[in-house]
């Protein structure tokens, strides 16, 4: 079983050109991560991966110069390129390695190719190191298949997200020393600020070109001297595609994205519904919570705040849904939407029954067993939850929220941004007004007042 650790590695980059060549201590960055790689003890090849770009052609100076192999393939195609060289070099497993990563542990990839082949894996990886100092190891077989299952095999950069998907591969996760677990210490560079770090953290340790440990590292930067850390806190991520394989029953369905990224509640629904039916091809969130930033949600990347809307928005999407119960910002959402000329979807599940003569404004969700008659219409921004029932000429108005199991009867007018909570019941020709709240099980028998709560049955105001 032949091993090989292979370095993608290219002169382009939109943030750092020429990164890989960039002096940390003096001596180019590419060379300090090849040294370090030299370490292992059990890849039998180290082979730095480029393109046949002619601005890649100045790396193969590296590889002499360092005496390790050198590979030219594909500019997109990452996944291509390594099966050209695991090919070339007669690998049966490679070790994914990138140039923009000059902490690399040898001693971690030791372990990993170690449980890698004891576990029998198609991929095995570390998720706890810092990021940068985490590696990967892929079987041969995998990384083909994932590569004939790619439906763009130019994202391939991304490796990971084609390969961490157990429908296809045995994964293996290894767990590390607790006292490394710092994942969210960044220690990749994408800009000057990490190349600052770098050099702060060489200087303190690489001694006489001493191969320093991920031990010593974070002993460094989380006791000696934590300020470091300061010097790259601010770095953002970058945001990641959304990637699909070839047989995914979305792959051929209308792009959008969601406002709302926090699936422990309606948004989690909403996500089921469209997954699950295959509605649409769902290429990103938008959502405020900072700590989501540039990860991804059950695949699908978190692209950031709406400060930075709409330049975040994937190239090809005009269409979105707010899958958040939060009215606030659900408003603001649908404002920022109109003013940049976009739309919003209607996500209705297929069990719904929605007579043809209600009229459907827009960004509505409509649940599971939900039943709406003859005549109704249905404002902006609203939630029909699961087995609610709207009887004929209902007027719902913009941002209601209908809990699962509520029944309104003929002619109710239910005004903007109300909320009818579980079961809830009301006879006909009833008005609920503005932003009112109707507790669960109540049972509406007079108009309710707006900003009011009522419960009980018959339902009773108690603010």
């Amino acid at each position: 079983m032949r091993v090989g650790i292979l370095i993608a590695c290219r002169m382009k980059s939109e943030r750092l050109p020429q990164k890989a060549l960039l002096p940390i201590v003096g001596k180019p960055m590419i060379d300090h991560l090849i040294e370090r790689m030299k370490t292992s003890k059990h890849a039998q090849e180290i082979v730095l991966c480029t393109s046949t770009h002619p601005d890649d052609a100045i790396l193969e100076q590296a590889a002499l110069r360092n005496n390790i192999k050198f590979f030219k393939g594909s500019e997109e195609d990452v996944m291509g390129r390594f099966i050209g060289a695991a090919e070339m070099y007669q690998l049966d497993v490679v070790v994914r390695v990138t140039g923009d990563n000059p902490l690399t542990d040898a001693e971690h990839i030791d372990k990993l190719i170690e449980s890698h082949l004891q576990t029998g894996a198609d991929f095995s990886k570390i998720e706890q190191l810092p990021l940068g100092v985490n590696c990967e190891v892929i079987s041969l077989s995998c990384l083909k298949k994932a590569h004939d299952l790619a439906l763009d095999p130019n994202l391939s950069e991304y490796m990971t997200s084609y390969l961490k998907q157990p429908k296809y591969f045995k994964i293996n996760v290894m767990e590390v020393d607790p006292y490394l677990n710092h994942p969210h210490i960044r220690l990749t560079v994408d800009v000057k600020a990490d190349i600052e770090l770098m050099e702060e953290i060489y200087r303190r340790l690489y001694h006489g070109g001493r191969i320093f440990s991920v031990k010593e590292i974070i002993h460094l930067l989380t006791q000696e001297a934590p300020h470091l850390l300061e010097l790259n806190k601010n770095v953002p991520e970058r945001s990641l595609p959304k990637i699909l394989m070839k047989d995914s029953p979305v792959a051929d369905k209308p792009k959008i994205v969601l406002f709302g990224a926090r699936l422990d509640g309606h948004a989690g629904v909403v996500l089921d519904v469209i997954e699950q039916f295959a509605l649409y091809n769902v290429v990103g969130f938008i959502d405020d919570d900072t700590s989501l930033h540039n990860t991804t949600v059950r695949g699908i990347p978190v692209l950031g705040g709406m400060d930075r809307f709409p330049e975040l928005v994937p190239e090809g999407v005009d269409k979105f849904f707010i899958s958040t119960s939060d009215k606030g910002f659900a408003e603001h959402c649908h404002r920022l939407v109109k003013q940049h000329n976009f739309s919003l979807v209607n996500i209705i599940h297929p069990s719904a029954q929605v007579s043809e003569s209600v009229q459907l404004a827009e960004g509505i969700f409509i649940a599971a067993r939900a039943v709406i008659t003859h005549n109704a219409k249905i404002g902006n921004g609203v939630i029909i939850n699961t087995g609610a029932t709207i009887d004929h000429d209902n007027i719902i108005e913009d941002y209601v929220a209908i809990s699962p199991g509520c029944h309104t009867s003929g002619r109710v007018h239910i005004k903007r941004g109300a909320f009818l909570g579980t079961g809830a019941v009301t006879i006909p020709d009833i008005t609920i007004h503005e932003h009112a709240i109707v507790g669960a099980g109540t049972v509406v028998i007079r108009d309710v007042e707006a900003h009011s709560k009522v419960v009980g049955s018959p339902a009773r105001k108690i603010n």
